[in-house]
């Protein structure tokens, strides 16, 4: 087994995304968005 599997596909399309901030175009709550991708950052 290789671990949990995260399904981000609301946070993120794309790994590179995670990467550099770069936030889906249409969001509600922006702050809480950036949140998201710290969290996902953090599973490394």
């Amino acid at each position: 087994t290789i671990g949990p599997v995260i399904l981000a596909a609301d946070a993120a399309h794309f790994h590179e995304e995670v990467e550099r901030d770069m936030l889906f175009q249409s969001m509600t709550d922006l702050p809480q968005s950036y949140r998201v991708l710290d969290w996902l950052r953090s599973q490394d």
